[in-house]
């Protein structure tokens, strides 16, 4: 019965321990490849505000749009920031938020684009 219950302690800890560490994650990285039409990042926070960067490869052959996306705990996440990269243009965006939010960057290549982007919440 100890045993039992030292084995599920343990379970517990370890289920609660990564629970944790994915809940508190401040950055994520995502590429897009040519024949790729979108890729989004995993989403990171909890914070007030956060930093976006987006690279359009030299070797696209068109534009990749960067889209932004925030949302307050909670809430829905809305598009806060977009542009539009031309190949070799990169960008940066600093959002702020009123309320702890959590944060996500989609890239949309229609199958034409290299590039990669990053958010890390602040």
């Amino acid at each position: 019965m100890a045993r039992e219950k030292l084995f599920y302690g343990v379970l517990c800890g370890a289920l609660i321990a990564t629970v944790s560490v994915k809940a508190a994650s401040t950055y994520s990285y995502v590429t897009i490849s040519k024949g790729q039409s979108s890729v989004q990042s995993e989403a990171v926070g909890v914070s007030t505000s956060a930093k976006y960067f987006a690279l359009n490869k030299s070797t696209s052959s068109g534009a990749l749009d960067v889209r932004a996306y925030a949302c307050w705990v909670g809430w829905p996440y809305t598009l806060e920031y977009s542009a539009s990269l031309q190949p070799g243009d990169s960008v940066t965006h600093y959002e702020p938020q009123d309320k702890n939010s959590s944060f996500y960057v989609k890239l949309v290549g229609n199958g034409l684009c290299d590039g990669s982007a990053y958010v890390e919440a602040k």
